[in-house]
């Protein structure tokens, strides 16, 4: 006999909608939001609940409903709900009992005026639902005269009463709040209160919180609600998990559980004579599930109007005629084309620009004129930006040894970070066309730094030198007549060697020091080496160098570097050194 109630309930069970009167929210709890103006709502609703304890009596209930939804503003709606209800009772040692019938038809209103004040989507939301109920549905009944399938049938409701018999009437506060995320979330607040004229404890305070996540096609959510009478003491609060699935807008369902977390319920459900039960178990659950199903459709019939003009194409490189992946921007709208350059574009008749643009590339604009209907194809070329890049490379050395070194690069008064070469000296930059100073230090070396230019797309290859600190420069093959201090024109490009090199570091002092063989009285040696050295001096001078940063001295044959017996030895006595002293 159970089995059989479990399979008379199921078909109440198939169907229902999230609020289980019509209107937006979730399942207990109604949103403030409406549907655009027009719009329909069809639903039909289920609702159901069974309990009981082995050996004793085993019950349930199920409600079939039927109501419909309708905006008149994206601001204003009303909907009216009914339903057809049943009670029924698998009760052990006495008669099984089944009552069903008719329930009243609540006509609500739900007004939103946040919206009058909103002109985006999201954020917080105010509503006043207020709802009539019209006492159509069954009176209950004093007997259960007739007998099928094992129950007695009755009218009228057993746990429930069916109908209060009276016009009743009540109200709710609607608030919530919507996020504008990427995928929305919807927090719904609801506080409401109704009359209800039938002595069942009075009327009714209702309350509930509830949180949904808007996913396309797919809203989980879950909610707590609950209620109280004036003249019933215990508080009743459901836990209610659930998901919305299918679009809101046109075909969807939704899965619901409902869980009581507060409020006991001592009262036992006891048969009597007539079989109505005010109070109870079987009149607040302690589980009841819903799925519902919502079929919603526009009345308004749209203004037929022309085809909107279409603009079609492709975007292509100017030089190389390979599709691009760009942006197109028009008035309030922005695309970007897909992988093959190609495009097409629903546009509003009229003359406006069009943008095609590409990182890398120079943006074109378009001047366009489109007529109703009109389709028009346009080709958009961008070529390349040119940016401007060069390329310094280099390779430094030791300038006496020649050989590489490891040094600091930098470029002072500029945003080029300075790097350190590899043990071979070699080193690489890229930087725009312009004018540097290069700057090259390195321990135990004298600082370097000079200018250099690039153009445009140039690689500028460049050896430096750098000089030790205390470094002596020995210049050979300058060769004085005997006896003489007086430099010969012909070795004058032996002696611009050592004016590039003061040349190249013009903050530098340096010692010009003449020596000799020993060929001759020491005495006379040494004042050939003295004037020798200023000759050069003044050589130097006379080539634009500073007299400040040069001094002369002659050390004759004091101080030899190759043997003097041999006359190659001689030669290499006789010589001109550079002595750097300071900077």
């Amino acid at each position: 006999m159970r089995k059989l109630l479990i399979l008379t309930c199921i078909p109440f069970l198939l169907y229902s909608h999230p609020t289980r009167l019509g209107v937006r929210g979730f399942n207990n709890l109604i949103s403030p939001l409406n549907n655009e103006a027009g719009y329909m709502n069809i639903i039909t609703d289920g609702y159901g609940s069974m309990g009981g304890e082995e050996d004793l009596d085993f019950w349930g209930t199920a409600d079939l409903g039927l109501g419909m939804g309708f905006a008149f503003t994206d601001w204003l709606s009303m909907n009216l709900f009914s339903r057809y209800m049943v009670d029924a009772l698998d009760s052990i040692g006495i008669s099984n009992y089944l009552s069903h019938g008719m329930g009243d038809l609540n006509i609500g209103f739900k007004f939103t005026p946040s919206l009058l004040l909103k002109e985006e989507e999201g954020g917080f939301d105010v509503g006043l639902y207020s709802y009539i109920s019209i006492p159509i549905g069954t009176e209950p009944k004093k007997s259960f005269p007739d007998t099928n399938f094992y129950f007695s049938i009755g009218q009228g409701g057993m746990y429930r009463y069916f109908t209060t018999g009276n016009i009743d009437y009540g109200g709710k506060l609607l608030l919530s709040y919507t996020t504008r995320t990427h995928i929305p979330i919807e927090i719904i607040g609801n506080i409401g209160y109704f009359t209800h004229s039938k002595k069942r404890g009075g009327d009714k305070l209702s309350y509930g919180l509830g949180m949904g996540f808007l996913y396309k096609n797919f809203t989980p959510y879950i909610e707590i609600s609950g209620w109280e009478r004036d003249r019933l003491s215990p508080r009743v609060l459901y836990l209610t998990p659930g998901v919305k699935i299918g679009d809101k807008n046109k075909t969807s369902v939704n899965l619901s559980l409902n869980f009581r977390v507060y409020g006991d319920i001592d009262q036992k459900t006891v048969m009597d004579s007539v079989a109505y039960l005010s109070t109870g178990e079987r009149t607040t659950p302690s589980w009841s599930f819903n799925i519902s199903y919502i079929r919603g459709f526009s009345i308004v019939v749209p203004t037929l109007q022309p085809p909107s003009p279409v603009i079609s194409g492709i975007v292509l490189d100017k030089k190389s005629r390979a599709p691009l992946s760009a942006v197109l921007s028009l008035p309030d709208t922005v695309i970007e084309t897909d992988i093959t350059g190609k495009y097409l574009i629903e546009v509003e008749s009229g003359s406006f620009i069009m943008r095609a643009e590409k990182e890398g590339y120079i943006p074109v604009d378009r001047s366009i004129t489109v007529k109703p209907g009109q389709d028009i194809s346009i080709t958009f070329e961008l070529e390349r930006v040119h940016i401007l890049g060069a390329e310094i490379a280099g390779r430094v050395k030791d300038r006496v040894t020649d050989l590489p070194i490891a040094v600091e690069v930098s470029f002072p008064d500029t945003e080029i970070e300075p790097f350190i070469t590899d043990e071979t000296g070699t080193f690489k930059v890229d930087v725009s066309p312009g004018t540097y100073i290069i700057k090259i230090t390195a321990d135990g070396y004298i600082p370097y730094a000079t200018p250099i230019s690039v153009e445009d797309g140039e690689t500028l290859l460049k050896d430096f030198y750098l000089l030790k600190e205390d470094e002596t420069i020995t210049i050979r093959g300058i060769h004085f007549a005997t006896g003489s201090a007086e430099i010969e024109p012909a070795y004058y490009p032996i002696l611009d060697d050592g004016l590039k090199l003061l040349q190249e570091y013009p903050d530098i002092k340096i010692e010009i020091r003449g020596h000799t063989d020993n060929v001759g009285s020491a005495d006379k040696n040494l004042d050939l080496s003295q004037a020798r050295a200023e000759s050069v001096m003044n050589y130097l001078i006379g080539m634009g160098i500073d007299p400040r940063r040069l001094t002369a001295a002659g050390y004759g044959e004091a101080i030899p570097v190759a043997d003097n017996e041999t006359e190659r030895g001689r030669a290499l006595n006789r010589r001109i050194e550079f002595r750097i002293i300071g900077e």
